[in-house]
């Protein structure tokens, strides 16, 4: 039997499934803050550059400190370094290094380690491979490891990846690249091996239907025809995440209310409310309701914060 905290999950991804994009995303971020913490939400990488066409892996101080990096929400950070003619910016967005003195760019990449190294390509209109970003990386290893047919992703454009053409398809554009799932071999030194088991012993639990985390992924629940996972980037991926807000808070007019559901339409109303005051996701007993135009719910404005919930007697509606 589902606990309270389940159901009131499982009606918060009913309730984030009719809302617009921009609400969604706003919301699924808020409720992701709130019940996850960023270093449980993605894997280490063992990280290499290109260097005259061969992948050189990083010392096991430069693969510790660019991880970091990725769970400290970053997007680009200095690699420590005593030669001041060899400083190197780590860009998390272009997965590129970029030589801070001559701005010479070489590629990057980052390997999931899952019995093996694996890492995620996709190929441009000059037909070069690009790694996918950290975030984007992990997320498609999980769909892979789930035999999800669809992966649906959200980078400053609507992105599908179909594992059975292994095409991605922008979904305003319909341009489309290939992507590539590549296995990589190298020595793995004795110090990343730690960080390797622990990585495999990660998506192992993620990727189980047993474990929430995995679930809270995504926007729209499974569909078990096309098995597919979406999610959001701009919500989910902590290098987006202060623009992907900004962004959503300036097209989410206060004057456009969006009402969320009323109690006869929630699958949970027999036990709890779900509302929102401001940016804060809230739940609240049947004892609990609000004053608004949505009774039990309340309505997602700028002025909604000065509403109050209030405790409903016997002889109250």
């Amino acid at each position: 039997m589902a606990t309270v905290q389940q159901k009131a999950h499982l009606a918060c991804l009913w309730f984030y499934e009719s809302k617009s994009v921009l609400t969604v995303q706003r919301i699924i971020w808020l409720e992701y803050r709130n019940c996850r913490s960023p270093s449980d939400e993605v894997c280490d990488f063992v990280w290499q550059y290109e260097q005259r066409r061969r992948w050189i892996t990083y010392t096991v101080e430069d693969i510790q400190f660019i991880n970091k990096t990725v769970r400290e929400k970053l997007t680009s950070v200095l690699l420590p370094s005593k030669n001041s003619r060899k400083q190197f910016i780590i860009d998390l967005e272009k997965m590129v290094q970029r030589n801070k003195v001559s701005l010479y760019e070489q590629r990057i990449r980052c390997l999931v380690t899952n019995s093996g190294c694996s890492v995620w390509l996709w190929k441009d209109s000059h037909e070069d491979w690009h790694c996918f970003k950290p975030y984007l990386t992990f997320y498609l290893e999980i769909a892979f490891q789930r035999n999800d047919k669809i992966f649906r992703f959200h980078d400053q454009c609507d992105y599908e990846v179909n594992f059975e053409t292994w095409l991605q398809t922008n979904e305003e554009t319909l341009n489309t690249n290939a992507v590539k799932r590549e296995n990589v071999e190298f020595a793995v030194p004795t110090e990343l091996k730690n960080l390797c088991d622990d990585n495999e012993t990660l998506l192992k639990r993620v990727c189980s239907s047993d474990i929430p985390s995995a679930k809270r992924i995504k926007i729209d629940s499974r569909d078990d025809k096309n098995r597919s996972i979406n999610i959001s980037t701009s919500a989910f991926n902590p290098l987006n995440l202060a623009d992907s807000m900004n962004t959503e808070q300036t097209e989410t007019s206060p004057s456009s209310n969006r009402i969320v559901p009323v109690d006869s339409e929630c699958p949970e109303r027999e036990n709890f409310h779900i509302y929102c005051e401001g940016n804060t996701t809230k739940r609240r007993g049947l004892q609990y309701g609000v004053v608004g135009d949505a009774v039990g719910h309340g309505i997602l404005d700028s002025k909604y914060t000065e509403r109050k919930p209030v405790e409903l007697g016997p002889d109250k509606e």
